[in-house]
């Protein structure tokens, strides 16, 4: 032991407070510096100068109270101080001992910042002691998961668990983080009020100084959103939105399963359509028609289930919907006579039962294929059921149609299916014309009428007749854009040829669906105006039997029009029924006498009375007629002594794209 005199000891701690590297000063009760050391003049306390104000005063109430007083925090310059005030027994005199806590104080506005940061991240925060209870949460924890810090703190995260982990994944996931592993991956849990959120992120090991493990820090972002987004895309590219069956790519993904395994076992196809299903959306709107296919769909799989316990299947048969209307059914290990069994018990269910609570009734329309019989690829199976499902449509539909290799029938339609799209196309690229055929004035042997004729252009130029093409326009609903194109035409070059001075009458054809067809009327009374055309020389035919279809229509369509000044002819006269008194109530201006007369007048006593007759009754009521079909100089000889007004056909000229000069 190391033993000092009194005077080395005196002398030692003399020198204790000029050592120190902390400002050391000793204060009276007035306030008078009695010694400061080295240190206190980096910061301006010396013997003889005056502390501040509030610094003082804490000194003065400690040497009065005669108590320590710790931690006195002042600023004195740049710099944070931290005193502690000794009084002197029996004295008014205390000792001082400061410390410089700026570093210390910065440390703690770091720290304060830093947990303000972490507080209001949007990120999940948490931290765990080594044992995993929650010490930590932040604001976002709180805001994502429901629960208040009070709630968690003490609490093992397992709180949060939706039950998609097994007690064994979890002990792997802590025996990892314990080993000093940083933990990257998913969770899934669950909220305060049950519900799931998805959150990604890492859990690491915090270490002391050390380097022990003593707590865990666990990140997290929330991906809830996204990963419901991909939820939602990956269920819609397998699943129909509306009716919750599987889509068309699932369906044959499905089938091109099973005809790989099934070991070249039987299988049938059906593809069903609501017949219908247009109306019922026009009538009552797309809700109600989404509303309609998920009733369908329910007691389509609920019917077809029932199908597979009276067959005592061992595999389910699949239900699908392939978009729009229609739906597909694979019945497995079936053969041609079940699958007929099965398509009937749909097709009398569907027809028996009421929809949307009973308040609408429907049909359905079903093709049927076999496997390998009609097909051997999905691709295949396809293209046969669409097949037959298209000739039980042609039928009448309420019915099932099995496809038979060979069909002629089919043929026909898919002809007629083709025919359409070389329609459209023609439609598409303005590739429909007007081609006029003259109309000779028997009175004065003058030209200046034609009928303004339909011709579809082809692109290596072929010109295609109307019985080609005209038919199946009309069965498709085309016949009118058609009709449109060669009105606009036609008129478009009557106004050109009325501005150069030369009149000239065309006739152009209305079908009988225009009559009822507002817009029809419409569009030629907009037409007519536009185009500036002479409403004198526009004449509209329609024929008989499209009069007499809708006579009441009619005579609204002619008269609305001639009251623009324009004129009517009533094509194929003759071969209706139409009364002399309701060709006076129309006001026509022409009839046409139908060529089926006309034709074989020099060989016929009858013809001859017959067209004599309709002629004559026509001058009696004004009305002027033609004679079509005259392609003979006999017959053109025999019209003009019958005295009819005008005569059309080959012999006068044949349908072109030019006028007679």
């Amino acid at each position: 032991m190391v033993r000092l005199s009194s005077k080395e000891k005196e002398r030692l701690f003399a020198t204790f407070p000029e050592q120190n590297p902390n400002p050391v000063f000793c204060v009276a009760i007035d306030g008078a510096i009695l010694y400061s050391n080295n240190a206190c003049k980096e910061i301006c306390i010396n013997v003889y100068s005056e502390l501040d104000a509030p610094l003082m005063e804490a000194i003065i109430t400690v040497i009065k109270g005669k108590g320590v007083k710790n931690n006195l925090e002042f600023t004195i310059g740049e710099k944070i101080y931290a005193f502690t005030v000794v009084p002197i027994s029996e004295t008014n005199v205390a000792f001082v001992y400061g410390s410089d806590i700026s570093k210390h104080r910065e440390a703690q506005a770091n720290l304060k910042q830093l947990t303000k940061i972490i507080d209001e991240s949007i990120n999940i925060v948490f931290i765990t002691d080594y044992d995993g209870l929650i010490e930590y949460v932040n604001t976002t924890f709180e805001k994502i998961t429901g629960f208040k810090k009070e709630e968690c703190i003490g609490a093992n995260p397992r709180f949060l668990a939706s039950g998609d982990r097994t007690l064994a994944e979890y002990k792997i996931f802590w025996d990892e983080i314990k080993l000093g592993k940083t933990w990257r991956g998913i969770f899934k849990n669950k909220t305060k009020d049950g519900k799931f959120y998805w959150a990604n992120g890492f859990v690491s090991p915090i270490r002391d100084e050390n380097g022990i493990i003593t707590n865990f820090l666990a990140i997290q972002e929330d991906i809830t959103n996204k990963i419901v987004t991909e939820e939602r895309l990956n269920y819609l590219s397998n699943y129909d939105e509306t009716t919750g069956l599987i889509n068309r790519a699932t369906f044959i993904e499905l089938l091109d399963r099973y005809l790989a395994s099934c070991n070249g076992k039987s299988a049938a196809m059906l593809l069903i359509n609501i017949d219908g299903f247009k109306l019922i959306n026009d009538s009552f709107g797309s809700n109600a028609g989404d509303d309609f296919l998920k009733s369908f769909a329910e007691f389509l799989t609920t019917k077809v289930n029932e199908i597979d316990i009276v067959f005592g299947s061992k595999e389910k048969s699949i239900v699908g919907r392939l978009g729009g209307d229609d739906f597909a059914v694979l019945l497995p290990s079936r053969y041609e006579k079940e699958s007929i069994c099965a398509a009937e018990s749909i097709r009398k269910a569907v027809e028996g039962h009421r929809f949307l609570n009973g308040s609408l009734r429907t049909t359905a329309s079903i093709g049927i294929t076999l496997y390998p019989n009609h097909g051997k690829t999905s691709r295949e199976l396809f293209a046969q059921c669409n097949d037959a499902i298209i000739h039980a449509k042609e039928l009448g539909q309420n019915r099932y149609f099995i496809y038979s290799k060979g069909d002629t029938y089919l043929d026909q339609v898919y002809s007629t299916i083709k025919e359409k799209g070389r329609i459209l196309t023609a439609l598409e690229e303005d590739r429909i014309l007007p081609w006029f055929q003259p109309i000779l004035n028997l009175r004065s042997g003058e030209i200046n009428h034609y009928e303004a004729l339909a011709r579809l252009l082809e692109n290596d130029g072929t010109v295609v007749p109307p019985n080609h093409f005209i038919p199946t326009a009309e069965r498709y609903g085309l016949i009118s854009s058609i009709d449109r194109i060669i009105t606009k035409k036609s008129l478009d070059m009557q106004s050109k040829l009325k501005e150069k001075g030369r009149k000239i009458s065309f006739s152009m054809n209305l079908s009988a669906k225009h009559l009822a067809d507002e817009h029809m009327l419409d569009f030629l009374q907009e037409t007519i105006s536009k185009t500036k055309a002479d409403y004198n020389s526009v004449v509209f035919e329609l024929t008989e039997t499209a009069a007499i279809q809708n006579m009441s229509r009619a005579i609204y369509f002619v008269k609305a029009l001639k009251e623009m000044g324009c004129k009517f002819s009533l094509d194929d006269f003759g071969v209706g029924y139409t009364s002399f008194a309701q060709l006076i109530e129309m006001e026509v201006d022409f009839l046409k006498i139908d060529g089926s007369f006309v034709r074989h007048l020099p060989d016929s006593k009858r013809n001859r009375i017959l067209v004599k007759t309709i002629a004559e009754m026509a001058q009696g009521l004004g009305i002027q007629t033609i004679a079509e079909f005259v392609d003979r100089e006999e017959t053109l000889q025999i019209v003009k002594e019958i005295g009819i007004d005008y005569a059309q056909g080959y012999l006068i000229g044949k349908p072109s794209p030019f006028l007679v000069d």
